[in-house]
């Protein structure tokens, strides 16, 4: 109790630090100047050359001086974000200029290269718009891309190209000020193999074939495509392949590869069902016109990516019978929370990911006709998170709300905590509050700040002000902000989580955790029908049961995954739990060839960082040399996100 108490306290010093500016705060993650800056629109004109891996072309930025003060010399320049960008050439207003460097002197291993853009007199001393051209290729490490062989496709005859720009990657896509707080609308150009199609993340305007301005005798795809919308770096999107597509209503679509693409659109039907119940829910139409979902090659880095317009989702989730299509509810929940009201900087990324969690639950519900799926999704996400602090570490700050990330790469602070600890803080207001009001709030939060970005300290004034206009001052929330934002872990949370997870429905999980309970205390199948009990289940209930026989020694782990035929199961969130089950527990030792052929298996045929970094994480603890040796021998087939944790994770075990 000392402990926890001492924890809170140093919390409420830590949050009184850290609110001298809360309402608007420095981004650490960017080494541009964009705060001196209004950035108008961003407009893309890029070459996909598959032979070099790179693109080529230019990034074009319009943008305004803020209001200027005294003090104010360092407008005389305008700084963008780069990493293993070559720049060839910087026009201003159309003028070609030589007054640029790229400051290798103040780049950062993690945060890149500044670009420094010395900007004349006529334009400093104007709030009139001006346009910057830079003229640029991508490095060959640049990390916001994967180039992807014929090979590592599903046809097996084209190569593939794919973008993720999340957290602080766009800054290696193209110069950008790479910072959630500078959102604008964007536009771009395409060039692209004949055979290919390109698609971004904005609304196809244009698509052609031509000429090849570098080489007549070729033939060219020219895709245009335009963002309307104000959105953040972090969500402009491109991929590039031999696709194919199918309507799954007048507004959205799946994309994939002629060979895949079939089975996407089947696993994920609902996509209609999922938007319009949202837009129930929000009281607000979807704003970005149209919905399309890539899902993508298998070495794509996460489960879902919220690109506006154009979800990207990962292979894993073809399960055959839509049961882990929830991610997609996930991505379009995001549509409103995320894309719409946006985290201002990484440190308040729980704002994004906390509502999305909250609102997606909502969503799978409604559609489902099942309220208790609700709780039930709560729990298994409290068993993900009480990991994810465990490997952190209970007193480590990165397990904290609003987590100190400077000079910290955000990739390295990525966990459960924003999504579940967020939706949790949520859930708690809720509780607070009631159903009712709770979702007049939630309504009220998406009209104030759609198209702006917000802190977590302007979300809370957001939050008091709502209440007492609707309560009267004399009713306050009872709720602890400065524990709840900027404590780590959760034991600091005391009573109030205490009581948040107790009062969770438990009718659809203690069927699940019975049956957790009966293989554990009997060591093989219940006597009671455990068959029939297993088959009736759905993924959310067998998922809890997989959780629960992982906390504690389980010997009978193969004679269990067995009888299930988890390790060889299509449903990727099952066969990999059954999977850390029979390591934890000792299989590798008692069946070798079975255990090391079906790790191996999944670790080369998917690199979704949610599965790949535990299971090498946990296949070290117990064959340190195979996991290494695996690791340099797939190491390409990731995504080089992928890749750079899975490194730091090895170097970590050992």
């Amino acid at each position: 109790v000392r402990r926890c108490c001492g924890r809170a306290k140093r919390a409420v010093r830590m949050a009184e630090v850290r609110r001298e500016d809360g309402l608007r705060e420095a981004d650490s993650a960017t080494l541009s100047n964009f705060a001196q800056f209004r950035l108008h629109r961003l407009h893309l004109e890029l070459r996909v050359e598959f032979e070099q891996r790179r693109l080529a072309g230019a990034a074009e930025l319009t943008c305004s001086r803020r209001a200027r003060s005294a003090a104010d010399d360092a407008a005389i320049e305008c700084v963008l974000d780069t990493r293993n960008i070559k720049v060839h050439a910087v026009l201003v207003n159309g003028e070609r200029t030589s007054s640029w460097t790229l400051d290798a002197e103040h780049g950062h291993e993690v945060f890149g290269t500044p670009l420094r853009i010395a900007l004349p007199e006529s334009v400093y001393s104007s709030d009139e718009e001006f346009q910057i051209r830079i003229e640029y290729e991508t490095g060959e490490n640049a990390s916001a891309l994967q180039w992807i062989a014929p090979s590592g496709t599903h046809g097996g005859e084209y190569p593939f190209l794919f973008t993720q720009c999340q957290a602080i990657h766009a800054r290696s896509l193209a110069p950008c000020f790479d910072t959630p707080a500078a959102k604008c609308p964007y536009s771009a150009r395409i060039v692209s193999p004949e055979w290919s199609t390109a698609l971004c993340s904005a609304l196809m305007t244009s698509s052609t074939t031509a000429p090849d301005e570098l080489d007549a005798s070729k033939r060219v795809k020219i895709s245009t495509f335009d963002q309307p919308i104000a959105c953040s770096s972090y969500l402009i999107a491109i991929a590039c392949g031999q696709l194919s597509k199918i309507d799954l209503s007048p507004r959205a679509c799946v994309w994939s590869e002629p060979g895949v693409v079939a089975d996407a659109a089947s696993e994920f039907a609902a996509a209609e069902r999922f938007l319009s119940t949202a837009e129930e829910i929000t009281a607000l139409p979807y704003a970005w016109t149209s919905y399309a979902i890539l899902c993508l090659p298998p070495s794509f880095p996460y489960g879902g990516m919220e690109n506006p317009c154009l979800t990207f989702v990962t292979p894993t989730l073809l399960a055959g019978d839509g049961s882990l299509a929830d991610v997609v509810a996930h991505e379009i929940a995001h549509s409103w929370t995320g894309n719409l009201v946006t985290n201002s900087t990484w440190n308040h990324f729980w704002l994004n990911e906390g509502w999305t969690m909250w609102l997606q639950r909502k969503i799978v519900c409604a559609v489902k006709s099942k309220p208790l799926l609700f709780d039930l999704d709560a729990r298994n996400g409290i068993a993900q998170l009480r990991d994810d602090i465990a490997l952190f570490g209970e007193d480590n700050v990165l397990t904290a709300l609003c987590p100190p990330l400077s000079g910290v790469d955000p990739d390295d602070a990525f966990s459960r905590v924003p999504y579940e600890k967020g939706f949790q803080f949520l859930l708690h207001i809720e509780r607070e509050l009631g159903s009712e009001l709770f979702l007049q709030l939630f309504r009220s939060y998406l009209a104030t700040f759609q198209n702006k970005t917000i802190t977590s300290e302007r979300f809370r004034k957001f939050v008091v002000d709502f209440v007492a206009e609707k309560r009267g001052p004399q009713n306050a929330l009872a709720v602890d902000w400065d524990t709840w934002l900027y404590a780590p872990g959760m034991r600091a949370m005391g009573k109030p989580y205490v009581e948040l997870v107790s009062a969770l429905d438990g009718t659809l999980a203690d069927a699940a955790l019975k049956f957790a309970e009966s293989w554990r205390s009997e060591g093989e199948l219940p006597s009671d029908g455990g068959d029939d009990r297993w088959n009736s289940m759905s993924t959310v209930e067998r998922v809890l049961v997989l959780e629960r026989l992982l906390e504690c020694p389980f010997p009978p782990a193969m004679a269990f995954c067995e009888r299930y035929d988890l390790l060889e199961s299509r449903n990727c969130e099952l066969r990999f739990r059954a999977l850390m089950l029979c390591l934890k527990n000792g299989a590798l030792a008692t069946h070798p060839t079975k255990v090391r052929a079906s790790v191996e298996q999944m670790l080369s045929t998917q690199g979704r960082m949610k599965y790949t970094r535990p299971l090498y994480r946990e296949y070290s603890k117990h064959a340190s040399d195979d996991a290494k040796a695996l690791f340099a021998k797939l190491n390409h087939f990731y995504h080089p996100i992928c890749a750079k944790m899975v490194a730091k994770d090895l170097a970590r075990t050992s």
